[in-house]
């Protein structure tokens, strides 16, 4: 229905609600805010995409994984809540939200590195980050990365266009698609096994 505020409920028949299904509120330029409960596990794709009056949202506890688009469009969202063990950011996540904007240098949610914002070019990872979003860190003026986060998981294209990126120190194990594509300075070695 077509409300300004959504609750959606922690069981629907007897059953845990644990996913919030792709499109479930796509386009609804009505919904201010919603309240999710701390059953929810998954935000599908473009799940709140286009919801352009959604000024905040409180993601659960055990919020994981954040599909790709799922708030793209949802321009006058500033402020996100909670959301300490998503693991996951899907591509364009977030794009275009005013909570980009005001994010200092790193765009982080839970232990998820969604998007360098900043305008530093060598780059110390924040302590704590387990998984950097694909395209994390692509097209930016980055000189240099490192990390001393020994287990990381990496989405695809992460420098993707760094063209001045000339330099990385982490542990980099299986290379992602497009994770380099475009970096013509990089002068690395890795030890891969993917």
């Amino acid at each position: 229905k077509k409300y300004a505020v959504h609750e959606v409920p922690s069981e629907i028949n007897g059953i845990p609600v644990k996913v919030i299904a792709s499109g479930a509120f796509h386009d609804r330029k009505e919904m201010l805010s919603i309240s999710l409960p701390n059953s929810v596990e998954m935000i599908g794709d473009y799940a709140f995409s286009k919801c352009s009056s959604l000024r905040s949202i409180k993601l659960p506890k055990s919020l994981k994984y954040i599909g790709d688009h799922s708030f793209f469009g949802a321009t006058a969202l500033e402020n996100i809540i909670g959301g300490n063990n998503v693991s996951h950011i899907g591509n364009s996540a977030f794009y275009g939200t005013q909570w980009i904007k005001r994010q200092h240098d790193f765009a982080v949610i839970g232990k998820t590195l969604y998007k360098y914002v900043g305008q530093n070019s060598k780059i110390d990872i924040p302590q704590g980050i387990r998984s950097i979003s694909s395209y994390a860190f692509a097209d930016t003026n980055i000189t240099s990365v490192r990390s001393i986060n020994a287990k990381l998981v990496w989405g695809e294209g992460i420098f993707c266009k760094c063209s001045q990126l000339q330099s990385v120190e982490l542990p980099i194990k299986n290379i992602t698609p497009f994770m380099f594509y475009g970096c013509s300075k990089l002068t690395n070695h890795f030890n891969v096994s993917n």
